[in-house]
């Protein structure tokens, strides 16, 4: 029994020596002073760097990092890791640099990310209104207002609906549109005359004389209450119909104009397609090599195009083409519009630029076919056979029957 008891003080006495050491092998790192001994020393705790390594007889010497320096971990370095920049103009500071911790940034309300940096949103001008909300991760879409109004430039504003006047009994002196709003105001008072004392004054004026009658006309217009051509409404009706006529063709104008410059651009991209669209002369297939290429490129498009040199209109093409097909295939169209010498071969180098080799090779795979020499019928040795039998048969002598062998067919023309 004592036997046992001494071999469970013995455990114990071991667990307790051993146990320091596992919990601080995570806080140690191993040298070699200059006898070539390894020495086991202490690494520096968080906040720390290290200044001078143990020693036999001297523990390790750590100092705090400098500003603008950060180590969030124990370890054996020399040197402090460095925080990021200050935050921008659209972002904001979410963790802010100390000598345990880095400094980090986000997007702020107005602002959202796009390419590792922070963007502002766009902002609707008046007529337009905020269809769909910034984040920070997207854009703010606008949308045109239809039957309400924007009379600011935001990126939060909506569209907002026209004041009802009726609603407070009031009259409309002037109609919004989709930049402003109602104009209300008081309705006009009306003077209520007794139908019999006005039909009495009509009685009078028609029972007048016709002299009178053409004498007076705009009086006899008052009275019956009936609607004539005058000078000043001639001029109104004159000044609608020139405004109508002129909206009107300004709008047409700007139809056409559009439509065409919609036919142009659809043309250009047919110019593009021909001009990158080869043939194989062995099998007679077609391929269009931008359209391998945007098939095979994925969310590399804007490094490929980097590499070619053409870096505009990157973000309108995000916009327009949600499909990152799409996109690559308007990127690499709009760069053969820009570069006038496009070719395989800077495409090739552009993909080789990226390491992407399978572009590469594919490219080659297309060259190669396009620059095998095709299969020519003349070069055969049946048909040369033909044609030298031909001449030796009919000779030079009688041209009539020399011209009536040639126009027969090449292997009919041999006489049995």
């Amino acid at each position: 029994m004592a036997a046992i008891w001494h071999l469970a003080l013995l455990l114990c006495m071991l667990f307790v020596q051993v146990q320091p050491s596992f919990a601080s092998e995570a806080d140690m790192y191993t040298i070699k002073d200059n006898a070539g001994i390894t020495i086991h020393c202490r690494k520096c705790s968080a906040g720390q760097k290290v200044v001078n390594d143990c020693t036999a007889d001297k523990e390790t010497e750590c100092e705090d990092c400098e500003s603008e320096t950060y180590m969030d971990y124990p370890s054996n370095m020399k040197k402090c890791l460095t925080c990021r920049k200050p935050c921008g103009e659209y972002e904001e500071e979410s963790l802010s640099c100390t000598r345990t911790q880095k400094r980090e940034c986000r997007c702020k309300d107005n602002a959202y990310l796009l390419d590792s940096e922070c963007i502002r949103h766009r902002p609707c001008f008046p007529g337009h209104g905020v269809y769909k909300p910034g984040t920070n991760v997207s854009n703010v879409m606008c949308k045109r207002c239809v039957n309400a109004y924007s009379d600011v430039t935001s990126s939060t504003a909506t569209c907002k609906p026209h004041t009802n006047c009726l609603a407070k009994n009031l009259t409309v002196i002037a109609f919004g549109n989709v930049s402003a709003d109602n104009v209300c105001g008081p309705k006009p008072i009306r003077s209520v005359t007794k139908p019999s004392l006005q039909n009495d004054k009509v009685t009078e004026n028609i029972s007048s004389s016709g002299t009178d009658k053409n004498s007076e006309p705009n009086s006899s217009d008052k009275s019956t209450g009936c609607w004539c051509w005058t000078t000043e409404r001639i001029a109104i009706v004159s000044v609608i119909g020139v405004c109508l006529l002129t909206f009107t063709v300004l709008g047409w104008s700007l139809y056409f104009k559009k439509k065409k410059k919609f036919k142009r651009h659809i043309a250009d991209l047919t110019q593009v397609d021909k001009k990158w669209m080869f043939s194989c002369r062995k099998t007679g297939d077609r391929k269009n090599a931008l359209h391998l290429v945007a098939q095979m490129i994925g969310k590399d498009w804007t490094q490929l195009l980097g590499e070619l040199g053409f870096t505009k209109d990157w973000r309108n093409i995000r916009e327009e083409h949600r499909d990152v097909y799409n996109q690559a295939l308007e990127g690499l169209r709009l760069w053969t519009q820009w570069e006038e010498e496009s070719s395989l071969e800077l495409l090739k180098k552009a993909a080789k630029g990226i390491d992407r080799n399978d572009i590469c090779e594919t490219l080659d795979l297309l060259e190669r076919e396009i620059n095998k020499k095709a299969y020519k019928d003349k070069d055969s040795p049946h048909i040369l056979q033909c044609i030298r039998e031909r001449k030796s048969s009919v000779g030079t002598s009688n041209q009539k029957e020399y011209k009536k062998q040639l126009k027969k067919p090449l292997l009919q023309s041999i006489p049995n």
